[in-house]
């Protein structure tokens, strides 16, 4: 125990925190090509989807991670494959993202998630292999009251935005 209680002082001196968090990851997909993606979308799971769908978009993928902890690597990978012609088709992304849960000077969480992704859109008269770098961002907690998605990043040529919240 006493272990415990020395590494957890530890992480604390050095600003991580080694409390568990919920981690939400979705990747959105325009169907209305007008759509702007906004930097922060008010609403829990039900409404934020909701209101992203409303606005002209498509979920391609959502993920949660119950117990994510200060550096660990979140994947998510969804594909579509699908004959184009004759030809293998594919639409999807590959996801590799790192969280961060440093403690500020105020002793309050703050969760960063960034990495990347590959977005891949093959067949049907689409030929895109691109990479999204994502900076690491603040990601909102809406255990502290606020419940919102952020923005992580977002890649216009094949009309794709990743967003993030914490729980």
């Amino acid at each position: 125990m006493r272990r415990i209680a020395v590494f957890g002082l530890a992480m604390l001196l050095m600003g991580m925190s080694y409390e568990s968090h919920a981690v939400n990851f979705a990747v959105f997909h325009k169907v209305d090509k007008s759509m702007e993606f906004e930097d922060i979308v008010e609403g829990s799971h039900s409404s934020f989807l909701q209101n992203m769908e409303s606005h002209g978009a498509e979920i391609l993928a959502l993920t949660n991670i119950p117990h994510a902890v200060h550096n660990d690597v979140i994947t998510l990978q969804t594909s579509a494959l699908h004959d184009s012609e004759g030809a293998l088709g594919d639409f999807g992304v590959d996801c590799h993202l790192s969280y961060k849960d440093e403690v500020n000077k105020e002793g309050e969480s703050q969760h960063y998630l960034g990495g990347i992704c590959k977005v891949i859109r093959q067949g049907r008269g689409h030929d895109i292999k691109n990479t999204v770098l994502m900076q690491h961002v603040n990601i909102i907690d809406s255990s502290q009251g606020f419940h919102g998605w952020v923005k992580v990043a977002e890649d216009k040529e094949t009309g794709i935005a990743f967003y993030a919240t914490i729980r």
